[in-house]
């Protein structure tokens, strides 16, 4: 299997593996560290974008398995799901700013907000009307991180982002879920059944003419699992994101109901314990990838 990109630690919001544990160990924000490191660590793992190329690329994925006859009918596919990749990285993207802005902001420090989220937001007004239960609300999360950012935001604005832009992330995550569940679980299996009609109507061929065990028969087999075998390492990766955000949207929500006990040391355990189960998922993946 190719070596594939697990997370984005090239943007300013994001966090290596060796920087998350090290947040989340020492800290820096006097009573709200635990809102801090929940935050910063949502963002890291939010942004996890091989799974939406691995969607994109299956009509190009599809256009090998698939007759000469039917080549520009996967073209036009091709370019839909490349639009649909922009979307959806834009929305990771959205999702991922936020929660590092929250961090910030927990720890009293001013947020580090990409400028390109300005562009993002422009971008995500022209879009397939299918994704827009995820861009509409993405677009609001955007407009309070350019406006409040621009205010200079610090701690005492923690109260009023996470009032406002709750229904929004729950939103998001709903929506990205759905199509994790709905369009990319049949995007693979669409693969799997192309690659075993595929292989084998190659076997069965070779069985016609004759050939011996160790020849066409026993790569048509072997290659047959090594492709299946890594879209049973996709759909794990698939399960693996909807439960961190499943994390993300829990801790959020827990959040929005403790506003005003944000130092409680209740909540203070859960969101550790919600922190704790998010390292865990992205080592997890980090396996499947390896």
């Amino acid at each position: 299997m190719e070596t594939e990109k697990r997370f984005r630690p090239e943007k300013r919001y994001t966090l290596g593996l060796t920087g998350i544990v090290t947040v989340f160990i020492s800290g820096c924000a006097a009573n709200l560290q635990s809102v801090g490191n929940f935050a910063k660590i949502s963002s890291s793992t939010s942004d996890y974008q091989q799974i939406v190329k691995d969607y994109a690329d299956t009509p190009k994925i599809l256009k090998r398995y698939s007759p000469d006859r039917m080549a520009g009918d996967q073209d036009i596919r091709i370019e839909q799901y490349a639009q649909q990749k922009k979307q959806l990285e834009n929305v990771q993207t959205i999702l991922a700013a936020y929660m590092s802005a929250l961090g910030d902001l927990a720890v009293d420090n001013l947020p580090n907000v990409d400028d390109k989220i300005t562009g993002i937001t422009g971008a995500l007004t022209a879009i397939n009307p299918n994704l827009k239960t995820i861009t509409d609300p993405a677009g609001e999360i955007a407009k309070v991180l350019i406006r409040e950012v621009g205010d200079h935001w610090r701690q005492s604005k923690l109260k009023t982002i996470i009032r406002e832009c709750d229904p929004h992330v729950q939103s998001v995550i709903a929506g990205l879920k759905h199509i994790i569940d709905i369009d990319m679980r049949a995007a693979l299996d669409v693969e799997r059944k192309a690659i075993t009609d595929t292989f084998d109507s190659w076997k069965a061929d070779a069985r016609s003419h004759k050939e011996s065990v160790d020849g066409a028969q026993r790569v048509a087999r072997v290659l047959k699992e090594e492709r299946l075998n890594e879209l049973d390492a996709k759909s794990e990766k698939l399960d693996a994101y909807i439960r961190i955000l499943d994390t993300i949207a829990k801790g959020h929500a827990d959040l929005y109901k403790n506003m005003d006990k944000l130092d409680e040391k209740t909540l203070t355990a859960r969101l550790q314990g919600y922190s704790k189960d998010l390292l865990t998922i992205q080592k997890n993946i980090a396996k499947l990838t390896n």
